[in-house]
């Protein structure tokens, strides 16, 4: 089954649906910390938006964080219904 006729199906849009909420939270939130760990724990709520959201940087910070989840997104539903396939024949 090609990739085009995957896009049609039911499953795969709910398969990437989850994969695209868990890693794009997750990787939010792993961002976060690398780069205001200390101000997250002392709830420098200022300097946070300063460091990742100021002057643009949500731009950068957020289409990252959206590219990567829905590329990683289509990639593991296409892997899952590939999967899901072969087992069933």
């Amino acid at each position: 089954m090609t990739f085009l006729n995957k896009l049609k199906e039911r499953q795969f849009w709910n398969i990437f649906l989850i994969v695209f909420a868990v890693y794009f939270i997750t990787v939010t939130i792993i961002s976060l910390l690398f780069n205001s760990f200390s101000d997250i724990f002392s709830t420098n709520w200022s300097s946070i938006s300063e460091t990742n959201f100021n002057n643009g940087k949500w731009k950068s910070f957020w289409v990252t964080k959206l590219l990567g989840s829905f590329i990683f997104g289509l990639y593991l539903a296409n892997k899952k219904v590939e999967a899901d396939r072969k087992n069933r024949h």
